[in-house]
């Protein structure tokens, strides 16, 4: 399909299956195949944002769309009577962010990053991405029933009252922000740090969950992946700020909600892990590898009032301006 003489090497993944593709011992491609639940127009909205970015200025650190002999975005087969369908995209070089120490420089790169990519996504538009996600915090009150698998009891009450008051109270407020597709999924495996100085991002991957929400949920989803448990929240936040501005500045209803969208991705994040491992048992190590430093986190922000984490925020936001 492609005219290439190379071998292929199975890669960890959610609900893709990916696999690195190697000619002569060096890596070359990543060739995805994509789950059965991906329905054409899924993939097309992944395929296009890739081909949309690399047009209007953000395809360096963003894999490259490969093309078939025959000229098209991705390849399709049929085995085990069912007909499955992928895509080939350059190799990004570099180590995941989960493998490098934490530092200031790297996360306002991050930032910078995140917003190199918004800007050049906030021209694109898509059908698809106006779906029902679960990775969304826009449709956080989802994930209400899943609450219950939480064993601690003083969790599980925090849970509830912050996920009430973030569908009654936040969720209005972000819908009036500026919104436009996002690449929503900004963590330490999405991230690939240059090898050489480890504080320079070298590649963003994985387009899986883009989705039509509030543009500050980029910075929100980001920030709680970024943290360390050693790490002081606000300054991961306010170092994230600090890159994302030097692309696209923020506007103060935008950072008035952003801790309220850290907060929200990190009760996903724990809620969807447990979910997840429940239902796919033999995936358990994978779904999980990020799970301890989200409770960390939590049991953190849990000792403080929302409106005080907000002020902390606004407060770390230009100095407070």
């Amino acid at each position: 399909m492609y005219g290439l003489d190379v071998e292929a090497t199975i890669l960890a993944g959610e609900r893709d299956r990916n696999f690195l593709i190697t000619e002569a011992g060096e890596p070359r491609c990543v060739l995805k195949v994509y789950n059965q639940m991906d329905d054409a127009d899924t993939r097309d909205f992944q395929q296009r944002a890739l081909l949309h970015v690399h047009r209007h200025g953000g395809g360096g650190f963003v894999p490259r769309l490969m093309p078939t002999l025959d000229g098209a975005a991705e390849f399709h087969f049929v085995a085990g009577g069912q007909e499955h369908h992928g895509t080939l995209i350059s190799f990004m070089r570099g180590v995941s962010q989960n493998l490098v120490p934490s530092s200031r420089a790297l996360r306002q790169d991050i930032g910078r990053s995140c917003a190199t990519l918004d800007k050049a996504l906030s021209s694109f538009h898509h059908a698809a991405a106006r779906r029902e996600l679960l990775w969304d915090i826009m449709q956080l009150a989802s994930l209400q029933p899943m609450v219950q698998m939480v064993d601690d009891v003083r969790r599980r009450r925090w849970m509830e009252e912050f996920i009430a008051s973030f569908v009654g109270v936040a969720v209005p407020e972000l819908y009036a922000c500026r919104c436009q597709i996002i690449h929503n999924d900004i963590n330490t495996s999405n991230i690939l740090v240059a090898e050489d100085t480890k504080d320079r991002v070298s590649g963003v991957i994985d387009f899986g969950d883009m989705v039509y929400a509030p543009l500050i949920n980029e910075i929100g989803v980001a920030a709680g992946y970024a943290a360390k448990p050693e790490d002081d929240l606000f300054e991961v936040i306010a170092d994230l700020m600090v890159g994302y501005e030097e692309v696209i500045p923020l506007q103060e209803v935008e950072v008035r909600q952003l801790y309220h969208a850290v907060v929200a991705r990190l009760v996903a994040r724990v809620l969807i892990y447990l979910w997840r491992s429940s239902m796919f048992p033999q995936n358990r190590d994978y779904i999980l590898r990020n799970s301890e430093a989200a409770w960390t986190m939590i049991d953190e922000v849990m000792r403080i009032s929302p409106e005080e984490g907000r002020l902390r925020v606004m407060s770390a936001w230009r100095g407070g301006a």
